[in-house]
């Protein structure tokens, strides 16, 4: 196997982007320049390649004077990204009836769920990841690269759409795996509509803004 060493501007990029996405760096928070360059011992020019990287992807914004503010979730875009992936989920998933494939659709959501049941509350990172593989589930049960590629475009903003939820709502792990396990026994029922329906529900919660 093939080494491939990363160059300064992406090692920043994938320090900051794993900060946002850990909550270090919250929603609104400007990020320090000159202090990015001497915590690492480096020169402006990789720090402001990354975060020029990191707006273009959305996780940053920056104004006239060049300063890069982490991206604020509210609701109002919170309901628009949910909304945007719940049609995603739900085309996939007529692309897997249309397929014939919901038997492999159930394996995978099976093992999805079986991966979140063990991991412990109190780990909420490695829990919002095992969530979020749930959804892609139906994504992949499509044997359709294009549409996984999609998916994992977004899988930043999924993770801090998890952490807005689990922050700003009475919405809990528990609920999450129930919603989960409906949705898996919808898909072995064959209840089309049932499913897409659940789907829908999934993504919508009451949020407040932080």
């Amino acid at each position: 196997m093939e080494l491939i060493q990363l160059s300064i501007r992406e090692q920043m990029y994938n320090i900051v982007k794993e900060r946002i996405l850990n909550n270090e760096y919250k929603g609104g928070q400007t990020l320090n320049i000159v202090a990015l360059c001497k915590e690492f011992g480096i020169s402006n020019t990789p720090v402001r390649e990354a975060l020029f990287a990191l707006e273009k992807e959305g996780f940053l914004i920056s104004n006239f004077n060049y300063k890069y503010q982490v991206f604020q979730l509210t609701t109002e875009n919170m309901e628009m990204i949910n909304q945007a992936l719940a049609v995603l989920l739900c085309g996939a998933y007529r692309c897997v009836i249309n397929q014939q494939q919901s038997d492999h659709l159930i394996q995978l959501l099976s093992a999805a769920i079986k991966r979140q049941k063990k991991i412990k509350k109190e780990n909420l990172k490695e829990y919002i990841n095992a969530s979020i593989a749930f959804d892609k589930c139906f994504v992949e049960a499509t044997g359709n690269a294009h549409l996984v590629k999609m998916f994992d475009m977004q899988t930043g903003f999924m993770i801090l759409s998890v952490r807005y939820t689990y922050g700003t709502s009475q919405y809990s792990i528990d609920e999450n795996l129930l919603e989960h396990e409906k949705i898996l026994e919808a898909v072995q029922n064959k209840d089309i509509e049932k499913v897409v329906e659940l789907i829908k529900t999934h993504y919508e919660k009451d949020y407040k803004d932080a």
